[in-house]
């Protein structure tokens, strides 16, 4: 094949990937990197499309180790000069940042930092682009200060340009989210408010401009200034629509934000959930009685034994730092094909994840009355969500992981719209039939181990625990709730019971 058949190639898989068909994509791009007459470029540049291709079916850890080949050629092989080099690498460090290889991935940032800023200068535009991808990984690990110093070298690049440029919005909201993380609310709205009016003046009415005005109104939210949070929420929304965009999952999160804002304002600037809340609502030990258990068994300090005490997971800057043609947004899901070690792996670094990404949600959960007692008691809550999680699957954990950070990303906080949908403060969510097949059968999961453990299971009997974990599920994305019924119909066929899985769980690590 020559040069312009395997181009002509490589453009006809980019083209289906386009249109959705991965497989076929897949097809082309794994032909083309099994050429044997490939150049270096051609081969990096056939891995690092396979590699993309993959991660959209889910397959990230065939992708991993696609983009390592590549890499290492990359860095045989190719100058700093080439921005498939810089491309490859990065996605690389996308990917182990996804995956919870925090250290892993500032390394390989900082290798194309120093790399690109010796062959290119300090003051070139993709040095500015890498400095973005590298405050990510800092940002993950809660290196504030470098996450920021990163990002205002980044701006003043973007600054420096003859025009102003997309780029420089990313960095301002970005900049605002991480003053948010701090708790610096003030100093993220005025980001968020250069952010919108940048994009206002380069992109008019546009996504991305809709997008950045749900962050300033969530970030306005956080700081209690409702009044104006509603009216940029109800700007965001129109923005949206005047795009064509009335549905899906980001545009649904504004709304509910807009509705929460709304609330509050009625209530007199309180936020929406207080009203709803009362003492020990926000326990979400719903399935088994922490306190007996304690009685039984006496209740050790948490920490896993097969992994270590808990790790703090911050969420993901609201906008993804914009990439260079060679670089692809990955998600941290893992391809379900990995050895049985590797998926065991996989699957505990999930729940870590899931669990934290709860907690900061939990954290941020308004109460009647101030901070709830479990809102202090971040062991108690990692323990008992996990003990919840412990029965799933990867795809569905993998699913719910997605849902988590797609929630982030849209402003969404599902605490906030499990308590307030459990005080009928909401509309239901969505009406999946899954909702009614998973609460019935999880009901009949309790039923039958308070039987055996009548001391300590509770809410067996009556609708508390129905209306509980129904108000949880509806913020799910109905494809993880269509795994969790195929989940809960395997466990009936197989004789299992995922409430005495739970309790088995706990009885560990409580130390009975």
């Amino acid at each position: 094949m020559n040069s312009q058949e395997w181009h002509a190639r490589l453009r006809q898989g980019q083209q289906m990937q386009q249109q959705g068909d991965h497989a076929g994509a897949e097809q082309v791009f794994r032909e083309l990197a099994g050429q044997e007459d490939n150049s270096p470029g051609q081969s990096v540049l056939a891995l690092d499309m396979l590699a993309r291709c993959l991660h959209e079916r889910h397959h990230d850890q065939e992708a991993m180790r696609l983009l390592e080949r590549a890499a290492i050629l990359a860095r045989a092989e190719l100058r700093w000069q080439d921005p498939l080099k810089a491309g490859v690498m990065q996605n690389l460090a996308r990917l182990h940042l996804l995956a919870g290889h925090r250290e892993t991935s500032v390394a390989l940032g900082t290798e194309v930092l120093e790399g690109l800023e010796q062959a290119l200068g300090a003051g070139h535009v993709e040095v500015a682009r890498a400095m973005q991808g590298l405050a990510a990984a800092h940002y993950e690990l809660k290196h504030w200060d470098r996450a920021e110093a990163l990002l205002l070298r980044a701006k003043g690049i973007w600054e420096a340009q003859a025009a102003p440029v997309p780029e420089l919005a990313v960095c301002y909201n970005n900049l605002g989210r991480l003053n948010e993380e701090r708790g610096q609310y003030e100093r993220g709205i005025a980001w968020h408010r250069q952010a919108v009016a940048l994009r206002r003046k380069l992109l008019g009415q546009h996504p991305d401009t809709a997008f950045s005005l749900g962050n300033l109104g969530v970030a306005l939210a956080s700081a209690g200034q409702w009044e104006e949070a509603v009216r940029i929420l109800e700007e965001c929304l129109a923005c949206y629509a005047h795009c064509g965009r009335t549905g899906g999952y980001e545009v649904e999160g504004y709304r509910r934000n807009l509705e929460v804002c709304r609330q509050a304002l009625a209530a007199g600037g309180r936020a929406a959930g207080r009203t709803s809340l009362v003492a020990g609502s926000m326990n979400d030990s719903n399935v088994i009685d922490l306190e007996a258990l304690r009685a039984l068994s006496g209740l050790l300090s948490y920490a896993d034994d097969e992994e270590g005490a808990a790790v703090p997971v911050p969420s993901a800057p609201a906008s993804i730092p914009a990439a260079p043609a060679a670089v692809v947004a990955v998600s941290a899901a893992t391809m379900p094909q990995a050895p049985v070690r590797d998926a065991e792996a996989e699957r505990q670094a999930l729940l870590r994840d899931i669990v934290e990404r709860e907690w900061r949600m939990f954290q941020s959960t308004p109460s009647e009355g101030g901070p709830a007692v479990c809102q202090k008691n971040p062991q108690a809550f990692r323990l008992m969500r996990r003990m919840s999680h412990i029965v799933h699957d990867l795809p569905f954990l993998r699913s719910y992981a997605d849902d988590l950070r797609a929630g982030e990303q849209a402003g969404r906080n599902f605490m906030i719209e499990k308590y307030a949908r459990m005080g009928n403060k909401l509309p239901p969510l969505q009406d999946d039939p899954h909702l009614d097949e998973i609460t019935e059968q999880e009901s009949l999961f309790l039923r039958e181990a308070a039987r055996e453990h009548p001391r300590i299971f509770r809410a067996a009997q009556g609708q508390e625990f129905c209306t509980y974990l129904r108000c949880e599920l509806e913020s799910l994305s109905p494809r993880s709730l269509g795994l969790y019924a195929a989940e809960i119909r395997q466990a009936r066929q197989q004789g299992i019971n995922f409430a005495r899985i739970r309790y088995e769980f706990l009885k560990k690590h409580l130390g009975q």
